[in-house]
C-alpha cells in the first residue's frame, strides 16, 4: 500500500503536501442507484465494456514510458448525492467488486460524489475531532472567469449567480429609443476550436436553496478531476486522501489470499449489530475515497482517463470549461510539475484540461 506524503516549503512558507502520483489515473465508470436496480449483469456489462479501453490505455502508456515500470491506479465514482436508493456501502461495492472479478479488472479505489461537496476530515490537532471541509466551494473560489470585451455589468459574476460560460453570449434583445428592436448578435467563444468555430456553453454550477446550495452534476466532477490530479489542496494541505480499511479477521479467516470480491461478499452478509463490520452502515460516515486494493499505486496522477457513457458527453464538456477556468495556486503547480520533472517521464501538459482524456461508449 502507497502513502507517499512528503512536504515542500515555497515561496509564502506554505507547506504544500506532496502527494505519490500515479502516471494515469483510469475512472471505470461512475455508478447510479438505476445500475444496482437493473439486471444482474448490468454492472458486469458495464465492466466488460470499461476493461478493453483499460488494456488499452495502459498499453499505450507502456508504449510511451518505454522500458520504465508504469504506475496506473483505477476508480470507481459511486452517486451517493442525489441518489437515496442505493444500497448500505458494504453491499454495493460488493457488487461492485464482483462484477469487477468477473470482468478481470482490478478496482483499486472507491469516491463517493458527496464527499466532493463536502468531507468531514480528522483534526490533527484534537484528538477524536473532526472538521468540515466544502471542497466545491474550495474550488469555486478559485474559479477565474475574464469578463468578455463590451460587458456591460449586466450579467452577474459567477459568484453571484453559478452560471459560468466560455465566453459572451448573445445579447438580449432590447429596444432601442425608437422602439425598434436591437440586432442579434451570435455568442463568441473565448478560446474557438482549431477550425475556427464557436462552441458556446452555458453551465450552472450550483443552485442555492432556502436552507442549503445544491451543486451540480459538472461541478461534482470537476472536482473529481481536480482530485485525480493531485491538484487540490486546503492550506497546502491533501483535502481527500484515500483511507484503507482492511477486512477484520473474523471476515478474512486464515486464508491470507482470499480475494477481494469473496472477502466482500461475506462483509455484506454481515448486519450492523455485528461487532465484525466491514464499513460504516451508512454512506456520509464512509472515506471520501476508499482504497480497497492494498498493493494500489497512488490515486493522484499526472494524468486521469475516464470511460463513461456517452450520456455524459455534454456534462464532461461542462466540466472541462470549469477546470479550464479553476486557478490552481502557484503552489501546488509547481510541486506536481517537479514531481513530473524528476521522473523525466513525458511533458506535463500546462492546461488542466489537456491532463484530461475520455472514452465516451454508446448503448449496446
Amino acid at each position: 500500500m502507497e502513502t507517499d506524503v512528503e512536504y515542500t516549503e515555497h515561496d509564502g512558507d506554505l507547506e504544500v503536501e506532496r502527494l505519490g502520483m500515479s502516471h494515469l489515473s483510469v475512472e471505470l465508470g461512475h455508478l447510479y442507484a438505476d445500475d444496482f436496480t437493473g439486471s444482474a449483469d448490468r454492472l458486469f456489462e458495464q465492466m466488460c465494456a470499461a476493461a478493453g479501453w483499460y488494456e488499452a490505455a495502459k498499453a499505450e502508456l507502456s508504449r510511451k514510458l518505454g522500458s520504465r515500470r508504469m504506475r496506473v491506479s483505477t476508480c470507481y465514482l459511486i452517486d451517493d448525492y442525489q441518489a437515496r436508493q442505493i444500497p448500505r456501502p458494504v453491499e454495493a461495492i460488493a457488487l461492485l467488486l464482483k462484477a469487477a472479478h468477473e470482468a478481470g479488472v482490478t478496482i483499486d479505489y472507491i469516491g463517493r460524489e458527496s464527499a466532493c461537496a463536502l468531507i468531514e476530515t480528522r483534526n490533527e490537532f484534537a484528538a477524536d475531532s473532526t472538521h468540515e471541509i466544502e471542497i466545491a466551494r474550495l474550488v469555486a473560489g478559485q474559479i477565474v472567469q475574464e469578463p468578455p470585451q463590451g460587458a456591460t455589468g449586466f450579467r452577474p459574476r459567477v459568484e453571484e449567480s453559478g452560471w459560468l460560460c466560455n465566453g459572451r453570449r448573445s445579447p438580449g434583445q432590447n429596444l432601442e429609443a425608437m422602439g425598434e428592436p436591437s440586432r442579434w448578435e451570435a455568442p463568441e467563444q473565448y478560446a474557438r476550436s482549431r477550425l475556427g468555430h464557436t462552441i458556446f456553453l452555458d453551465t450552472q454550477l450550483w443552485e442555492d436553496k432556502p436552507d442549503d446550495r445544491i451543486w451540480t452534476c459538472p461541478m461534482l466532477a470537476a472536482v473529481w478531476q481536480l482530485l485525480r490530479l493531485g491538484l487540490l489542496r486546503n492550506h497546502g494541505r491533501s483535502v481527500a486522501q484515500p483511507e484503507f480499511i482492511d477486512f477484520p479477521a473474523a471476515i478474512s479467516g486464515p486464508d491470507k489470499n482470499l480475494p477481494l470480491h469473496v472477502k466482500a461478499e461475506r462483509a455484506a452478509k454481515l448486519t450492523s449489530d455485528d461487532e465484525d463490520m466491514w464499513l460504516p452502515d451508512e454512506w456520509h460516515k464512509m472515506p471520501a475515497v476508499l482504497q480497497v486494493n492494498p498493493e494500489a499505486r497512488p490515486f493522484t496522477a499526472y494524468r486521469t482517463m475516464s470511460i463513461m457513457s456517452g450520456a455524459f458527453l455534454e456534462t464532461e464538456h461542462a466540466v472541462r470549461t470549469i477546470c479550464s477556468m479553476v486557478q490552481v495556486s502557484e503552489e501546488v503547480r509547481q510541486v506536481v510539475q517537479e514531481s513530473a520533472d524528476r521522473e523525466g517521464v513525458f511533458c506535463l501538459p500546462p492546461e488542466v484540461p489537456d491532463r484530461i482524456s475520455y472514452v465516451f461508449q454508446g448503448h449496446w
